[in-house]
């Protein structure tokens, strides 16, 4: 008798999933309508924002006050110093096909690599195969499966799942103290190739009901060298993530889930417009371009791995064309990847090239997806953003990523130059450095660490010291 319940529930559990869409049907509608329209997903016409803008503007001001209130609440719950003190970290809100639709204060860039991770569960059928459940939580922490722009960057994703259906994502992210690599601290300046990059984990599920296996900490206990930071940056991701799930429940409860489903592809569209004409106005026709070079030394420092015993010169090559769209970064020209671990993943190129991206052009709108819409990336097969071997480093791509950035954001300040914007005309140059090792302290317990005075500096505010 308990078998035959057993049989029929699941029996009724698969007729209704019939009628709820997968996360592939999802991306793969997003994606049709939005090419075939030129308009995120097909919206033509901002009818929610025109018929009742208090609502409109009530609704997304909910939607940003509870990744705001994430941050500021998570981080004094449970955080490492560098979390809690520099600000490395950011709460999101996106569409269930990955799409940014708020943002905390924080790692605004990262907002380019939400997309990846989703869509990745969805080619991979996670949803069909595995079942994703509300509250459900997702660690990522791989450049290539999930966009990541190095393993010391960690990622939680939480689903917000109504009646069946993903319809939004609660993601947290922050700068860990201690990624777990041959070379101690948060990114590995010596590394071959993704097996000496430190914890790699491509989108995995680590809990349930917005509560982590035990498991999960035995994995940061036994794979990284700074164990109680780690569980500590782990349970202020998910403290945020379940601030943000809780808060997006309560919204579709007061709106109701027509008007979500909605409201949030209008307020993607509406930013998108926005930022064309910002890039109409700052911008003048042209091809800028720029390059830079970056030295990889890692001639004599080893003997083992012949392939990689060798110094490297990087070239860093791009340029900003704007068109009817937006504009188009090109990087033709950039180097190979190489034996390093200098190297980038699309992901990981689009979280430095959006720093810049975003500071000029979303300052008067919504940060949203609405960004990435408008700047098309040309990232070559083969190169050094865009690897042709799956088992490339990337633990260390800022060390040139930077320069990237640099290059777009000085392409931006030129055209403002031309302009006649003096004062938004200046010479951009990336400054960034970290303190990175491990020891034994007095106790005799083990220790990794990563300070974060340089690195993550620009995001305490001010401060007299």
């Amino acid at each position: 008798m308990a078998e035959a319940l057993s049989e029929s529930d699941q029996l009724v559990s698969t007729v209704n999933r019939r009628d709820v869409p997968t996360l592939q049907e999802l991306v793969a509608k997003r994606d049709h309508l939005t090419e075939s329209t030129g308009h995120y997903y097909g919206v033509t016409e901002l009818s929610l924002r025109d018929a009742d803008p208090i609502k409109y503007e009530r609704f997304y001001a909910k939607m940003h006050a509870a990744v705001l209130a994430a941050r500021e609440s998570a981080r004094f719950v449970a955080a490492s110093p560098g979390s809690r003190e520099m600000g490395e970290s950011l709460w999101g809100l996106a569409t269930p096909e990955g799409d940014t639709l708020a943002v905390s204060l924080g790692f605004l860039s990262h907002t380019a690599i939400f997309p990846v991770s989703v869509r990745y569960m969805a080619t991979n059928d996670y949803d069909v195969n595995d079942g994703i459940e509300d509250g459900d939580v997702y660690a990522v922490s791989d450049g290539l499966t999930g966009g990541v722009p190095h393993p010391g960057d960690f990622y939680s994703f939480v689903p917000i799942v109504v009646e069946g259906e993903v319809v939004s994502w609660a993601i947290g992210i922050n700068h860990l103290m201690e990624n777990g690599a041959p070379v101690a601290g948060s990114w590995a300046t010596f590394s071959v190739d993704t097996f000496m990059d430190g914890l790699v984990c491509p989108p995995m599920r680590t809990g349930r009901k917005l509560k982590q296996e035990s498991w999960w900490k035995a994995i940061w206990e036994r794979r990284t060298r700074a164990a109680t930071m780690n569980i500590l940056d782990d349970k202020m991701r998910l403290a945020g993530c379940a601030m943000i799930h809780e808060a997006v429940h309560k919204l579709i409860d007061e709106f109701g889930m027509d008007y979500y489903k909605r409201a949030i592809r209008e307020v993607i569209e509406e930013s998108r417009r926005m930022i064309i004409d910002n890039m109409k106005s700052l911008l003048i026709p042209g091809t800028y371009n720029g390059c830079a070079f970056r030295l990889v030394k890692y001639e004599g420092l080893q003997n083992v791995w012949s392939h990689a015993n060798k110094n490297t010169l990087i070239h860093v090559r791009a340029s900003l064309e704007p068109n009817d769209q937006g504009l188009l970064l090109d990087t033709e020209g950039s180097s190979k990847w190489g034996y390093h671990s200098y190297n980038a993943t699309p992901g990981g190129a689009d979280c430095a090239v959006f720093l810049g991206m975003i500071n000029s052009f979303s300052h008067n709108t919504k940060v949203t997806a609405g960004i990435e819409l408008a700047v098309q990336r040309n990232y070559v097969k083969g190169s050094i953003y865009n690897p042709d071997n799956e088992y490339t480093s990337n633990a260390n791509l800022w060390a040139q990523t930077v320069a990237l950035n640099s290059i777009g954001f000085n392409a931006i300040s030129r055209a403002t130059f031309s302009r006649g914007y003096l004062e938004e005309a200046y010479t951009i140059d990336g400054n960034w450095g970290a303190f990175q090792g491990a020891g034994t302290a007095a106790d005799g317990s083990n220790y990794g660490f990563t300070n974060f005075e340089w690195l993550g500096g620009t995001g305490r505010g001010a401060w007299c010291y």
